[in-house]
């Protein structure tokens, strides 16, 4: 065990807050909002400079280095270790199984994560695909949003392979999309986490 980085992460309000919100990977903007409601004088420039030190110091890894922005970071075995013994709480690895990138495209917008999951709690019901609009008017039961949002995310999701075509309806030869394999995983994974 380190000591310097064991004092290192304990020392300061706004890494506590930091570290003490990160329990799953996130992007540094999600980090930004919960830490502030522990920490309202943090600002974005505070945890991004956080991060990047918890990095050089090898707590935190980035699980999407490829991308420029929308990174997701997590705790690195190391991290998790300093982590548990400086504030006391339990830290699970991150899935093996989950496509980082693709899950740092879902969690990059609201309406792309309502879209992802609203495609997965359908895909018994709609085993052939659902149209936008059917989407669409699911949603607003609980999430207003326009077609045209509802096709962009959906288009987004078409894109990283999370979301497929399936066919066309028979009367107006509208599209069907539904969830893949990956597109699923990665909802369960984020309705885990909401839990």
């Amino acid at each position: 065990m380190n000591f310097r980085k064991l004092g290192w992460i304990k020392r300061g309000s706004q890494k506590k807050s930091v570290f003490s919100v990160l329990k799953y990977p996130m992007s540094s903007s999600e980090i930004f909002k919960m830490a502030k409601k522990t920490n309202p004088k943090i600002t974005f420039s505070d945890v991004t400079n956080i991060i990047r030190e918890a990095e050089r110091r090898e707590i935190i890894s980035c699980l999407t280095s490829d991308r420029r922005t929308g990174r997701v970071y997590y705790y690195s075995e190391y991290g998790r270790t300093i982590v548990r013994n400086a504030y006391e709480m339990e830290v699970r690895k991150p899935n093996k199984d989950i496509e980082w990138d693709e899950y740092a495209e879902v969690i990059a917008g609201k309406n792309r994560r309502h879209v992802l999951n609203m495609f997965d709690n359908m895909k018994l019901q709609y085993a052939e695909g659902m149209t936008v609009s059917q989407i669409r008017r699911k949603l607003n039961a609980y999430y207003p949003i326009s077609l045209n949002q509802t096709l962009l995310a959906v288009q987004s999701l078409v894109d990283t392979d999370l979301v497929s075509l399936k066919g066309f309806t028979k009367k107006r030869n509208a599209k069907l999309y539904g969830i893949t394999t990956e597109g699923s995983r990665i909802s369960g994974y984020l309705l885990n986490l909401s839990q």
